[in-house]
């Protein structure tokens, strides 16, 4: 699956069950099934919730997270992203987390892109530590 807020709608990608699945028959059969999910965000509130209800879908894996431009500054969102997986007991490098560096034609002011930095004063966010994420691709 495949969030998106940009595209406003979550649409199913293909069964990648292949990717996760092994010949070793130790392997549990349910995880081949999980299917893998990508959150695709503008560092809005509402983004980081839909991140971590992605966490919560049954038979999924989240295995990345993507911060695009236009609604957000991308280094802030993508900080309080890692912030949030490591607060959700991810651990660095578990999941992909990454900022977009393709910049929007028409960005929102600056004065309305704050929102990431807000999440990132939360007390439940700033009392995990500085986590680390994956350079800007």
């Amino acid at each position: 699956f495949f969030f998106s807020s940009r595209r406003r709608h979550t649409r199913y990608i293909g069964d990648w069950s292949s990717d996760v699945c092994s010949s070793d028959p130790t392997v549990s059969v349910l995880y081949c099934r999980m299917k893998k999910i990508w959150v695709d965000h503008d560092g809005g509130v509402d983004d980081f919730m839909a991140m971590v209800i992605a966490t919560l879908i049954p038979d999924s894996q989240l295995v990345g997270v993507t911060v695009i431009d236009a609604d957000c500054f991308v280094e802030p969102a993508v900080q309080c992203s890692a912030r949030v997986l490591a607060k959700l007991g991810y651990k660095e490098g578990e999941v992909v987390v990454a900022g977009c560096s393709f910049t929007a034609t028409n960005p929102f002011p600056k004065a309305w892109r704050g929102h990431a930095y807000n999440c990132n004063d939360l007390p439940c966010i700033t009392q995990i530590g500085r986590a680390s994420c994956r350079e800007r691709v």
